[in-house]
């Protein structure tokens, strides 16, 4: 019975008030710490490509689709304009978030020289709009009761675990550097069809993302292209969605032009040809797929503008 006794004080007394005070301990450092190295360094790195061009014609925005996908470089030769990709992963993990990046990235000067937007999101290929978030544009939490990371992470941090740059940036344009990346093969697993986003949410949604675009560059002509993947492997392509998506959008570009504001072009990606084009997944392409998807868009750029 002593030695019963003595377990529970010490269970009491010193084991859990030390679980609980490592705990909180372990949230504020895992708050104080907190950095997700490989999105940041393409923020930073994006910001002082920006910085180191005298003017820009033309910028890319959007997520992983448009960093994976869309090139500056191949742009400016195949225009003989200057592009830029401000593409982030995850697209800042919300609206408000990514548009802030754009603003507190391109001076007024520089914004008021954009000629072209292309903008290339994902949320058309989502359920429903992204909605408010506590996450900031490279995904840290509020500081809550739960940490940043979990501790296992962490640990293999340490051991030396983790050091690939995930979105390595190769040029002073912004463009994702292929070399310092490996792209695995595809699965062959067969997918689900991809979502599309309702009409009630596109009606809304969308023309506060024009907006928001119009404000941050009043003198560009935008671009919206509805990103698509490798979708010989989906065993319903859903191909009736997109249409029924492209159909509601063209309304809805008629109708922001037809208040006043600048023309906007829709353009709908062509799916990938060929599995060979992509990199690990069906949705990101590789370096010959995003020369693919490139030169596409600008064919389809010069055709419209």
């Amino acid at each position: 019975m002593r030695y019963t006794a003595s377990a529970n004080s010490f269970l009491w007394y010193l084991f859990i008030p030390f679980l609980v005070i490592f705990y909180i301990s372990f949230i504020f450092w895992s708050d104080r710490n907190y950095s997700n190295n490989p999105i940041q360094e393409v923020v930073n790195k994006k910001q002082q490509a920006v910085n180191s061009l005298a003017s820009i014609d033309g910028i890319i925005l959007g997520g992983s689709n448009a960093q994976f996908g869309i090139s500056a470089i191949y742009l400016n030769t195949l225009s003989n304009l200057t592009w830029m990709n401000l593409a982030i992963p995850a697209e800042g993990y919300s609206d408000i978030n990514y548009f802030n990046f754009i603003s507190n990235s391109l001076s007024d000067v520089k914004r008021l020289d954009v000629s072209f937007v292309v903008y290339s999101s994902t949320t058309f290929l989502s359920k429903s709009p992204r909605k408010d978030t506590s996450l900031n544009l490279v995904g840290k939490k509020k500081i809550s009761y739960k940490p940043q990371r979990s501790l296992a992470s962490y640990m293999k941090s340490a051991l030396g675990y983790n050091k690939k740059s995930e979105f390595p940036i190769a040029n002073e344009y912004g463009d994702f550097d292929f070399s310092e990346y490996d792209c695995d093969t595809p699965s062959s697993t067969p997918l689900i069809s991809r979502n599309y986003l309702n009409e009630v949410d596109l009606r809304i949604w969308t023309p506060v993302q024009l907006t928001r675009i119009s404000e941050l560059f009043p003198n560009a002509k935008i671009i919206i292209t509805v990103p698509n993947g490798f979708n010989n492997n989906k065993k319903e392509p859903n191909y009736d969605a997109r249409s029924n998506l492209l159909k509601v959008l063209k309304v809805v570009l008629l109708k922001h032009e037809s208040i006043g504001k600048r023309s906007a072009y829709l353009i709908s990606q062509k799916p990938y040809p060929s599995s060979d084009l992509m990199c690990g997944d069906y949705w990101h392409p590789n370096e010959d797929g995003r020369e693919w998807r490139t030169n596409e868009l600008y064919q389809l750029i010069r055709d419209q503008l």
